[in-house]
């Protein structure tokens, strides 16, 4: 448990640095698509990505 926090601690803590991106593992989302078949795109996106992915919810 504590490997994931750190991991998603230092992609979150890398993304905010100026310019702020999204990266391919970390995506930002303000809230949750009622769009049921997009949201399952960005999910399946980020548990296929290596190593997993993180979603960051109420993020503008």
């Amino acid at each position: 448990m504590k490997n994931w926090l750190n991991r998603a601690l230092a992609l979150l803590m890398g993304s905010l640095e100026s310019p702020r991106h999204e990266l391919n593992e970390l995506d930002w989302k303000a809230a949750l698509s009622p769009d049921k078949k997009r949201l399952t795109e960005h999910l399946s996106a980020l548990s296929n990505y290596a190593g997993g992915g993180l979603t960051g919810l109420g993020v503008r």
